[in-house]
């Protein structure tokens, strides 16, 4: 073979071989959008598995954005500022109008919690003035509450104060002896025994589980990396899901609930952008 044809056979493979590496490289960092539920350190630690193995299946780079309220995270997700994105399973509805579909999701079992120094055990009516922290109306463990304490004749007389995520509602119910907190059971779950023996629990509805969605339109090999990715995430198990739709009334209840809250706050600030 001549040297000159050997070396442009050369710089040919060269060319393929390159184009083979980039062929699936990312433009730009993709955005893993994990929502206000947990602070953020806790969002770090819950999530570095999952970014770790994506990018060593992918080779691309990926941020994980946390977000400072519901708000924030439901408008992001609305301005499509988002490529993979974790929501509670009760968010189906609303986000397949958004063009997001479900790859991965928990089994739907994690449990709700209304933990509490108060005799809530033998007598429910010990909160009525007293206040129980909450996420707020964007959370599943909100909405469950709000059914229990319905449950109970307890709706309106009790004060929920919200908009704080499920590790930082313990926090703040520690240093008030009188103020209870719902929270996932995952948080609930983390304590130290000791801790759990202090205060009354009890279980307030199954939270469904959590879901992993991407764009509808997503690349196969994204998609690809997402599943695989989906096996590195050690607090809970993480499945491929081919059916997203609710399979029971009160899930189908709470997703369309879900949905009304979701729409309402687009409207909303589509308002505030837009004053007359």
């Amino acid at each position: 073979m001549k040297p000159d044809y050997l070396k442009k056979l050369l710089a040919c493979l060269a060319i393929i071989t390159l184009g083979i590496q980039t062929a699936h490289a990312c433009d730009k960092p993709l955005i893993f959008m994990a929502g206000p539920f947990f602070t953020q350190s806790m969002t770090e630690q819950f999530w570095s598995n999952f970014l770790v193995e994506f990018r060593n299946i992918s080779g691309c780079e990926i941020t994980l954005k946390t977000s400072n309220n519901f708000k924030e995270y439901i408008t992001d997700i609305a301005s499509n500022k988002v490529d993979i994105l974790v929501a509670p399973s009760h968010y189906q509805m609303a986000l397949s109008e958004r063009d997001l579909t479900v790859i991965l999701a928990t089994p739907k079992n994690m449990k709700g919690h209304l933990v509490s120094r108060l005799n809530i055990l033998d007598n429910p009516k010990a909160l009525i003035g007293k206040e129980i922290y909450t996420p707020g109306i964007y959370s599943r463990i909100h909405l469950e509450l709000e059914i229990w304490l319905e449950e109970n004749n307890l709706l309106n007389k009790v004060r929920l104060n919200q908009h704080h995520t499920h590790d930082t509602s313990m926090a703040y119910m520690f240093k008030n002896q009188h103020a209870s907190a719902a929270i996932m059971g995952i948080v609930y779950d983390r304590l130290p025994n000791e801790m759990k023996n202090k205060y009354n629990t009890i279980e307030i509805g199954k939270l469904g589980g959590g879901v992993i969605l991407v764009k509808t339109n997503a690349d196969k090999d994204l998609i690809q990396a997402v599943l695989g990715a989906g096996k590195a995430i050690k607090t809970i198990s993480f499945e491929p899901v081919d059916d997203n739709t609710p399979h029971t009334e009160r899930e189908h209840k709470l997703e369309a609930r879900f949905a009304k809250i979701f729409n309402g706050l687009l409207k909303e600030n589509e308002v505030n952008k837009h004053p007359q």
